[in-house]
């Protein structure tokens, strides 16, 4: 009996088509997952091109406020500046005033004092205190006194002599008299003087602790046995250097 054989034969799919198969479920499923989000979005209510505007809207805006904070910033930067320099130019000014009013101050007591000299050349006392100041010194107690002696008759002749002062004023509620000699810096008792038209005069004093000066007494005594002594009193009035 002759034996019957069957032949089985299995046919496998091209490999390209399953390649391309799968190639396209990776690109379809997120599309239509991102299509159903996107068509979730829009039935909700979410417009994508208003979005956009808005936040196009926004930032345009953003650049607005960001271009008027950099002009307010200079603005305040300009403002500031000419702040610092209107002070600066006050400060200038203020300086210059003190100055010319210092020498205003000068230029007086240069007056008067040839002013002095000129009336006192007409006639009066043969020497006088044309002018005296009170300054500060070197320590708080310190303070230095400056007179300016001029001779009233005869300029062409030398005068000489010694200036005495005395400090008036309270100490401990009482009033007290200090003389030059307790006083003086330099221990001096008395200042001498020689001269023919004028001379300056400095002496330096330190005052007590506790004692307030009221009046400076000055006594000229010019040399010579007919000269009658020159006596004039002064406020104690401290000056700005």
């Amino acid at each position: 009996m002759p034996l019957d054989t069957t032949t089985l034969v299995i046919r496998t799919r091209r490999p390209w088509v399953r390649r391309l198969t799968w190639g396209a479920a990776v690109v379809l499923i997120p599309l239509s997952l991102y299509l159903a989000y996107e068509f979730g979005r829009f039935d909700g209510g979410y417009d994508r091109l208003s979005v956009s505007q808005q936040r196009r809207e926004q930032e345009v805006e953003i650049e607005r406020l960001e271009r008027e904070n950099a002009q307010n910033r200079a603005r305040v930067a300009e403002l500031e500046t000419g702040r610092v320099s209107q002070e600066k130019e006050r400060e200038e000014l203020s300086a210059t005033v003190a100055q010319l009013q210092t020498q205003v101050q000068r230029q007086s007591q240069d007056l008067t004092f040839y002013r002095g000299i000129v009336s006192a050349t007409a006639g009066g006392p043969p020497i006088k205190v044309q002018r005296f100041a009170v300054l500060p010194g070197s320590a708080p107690r310190r303070f230095k006194l400056q007179l300016v002696l001029i001779q009233a008759s005869k300029p062409e002749n030398a005068i000489s002599g010694t200036v005495l002062m005395t400090l008036e004023g309270t100490e401990g509620g009482r009033r007290v008299t200090y003389n030059l000699s307790k006083l003086s810096a330099d221990g001096k008792a008395q200042l001498p003087f020689s001269f023919r038209i004028a001379q300056n005069l400095d002496q330096e004093v330190v005052l007590p602790e506790g004692f307030v000066p009221g009046r400076v007494s000055i006594e000229v005594r010019p040399s010579g046995s007919s000269s009658t002594p020159l006596n004039q009193s002064f406020n104690w009035a401290v000056q700005s250097t």
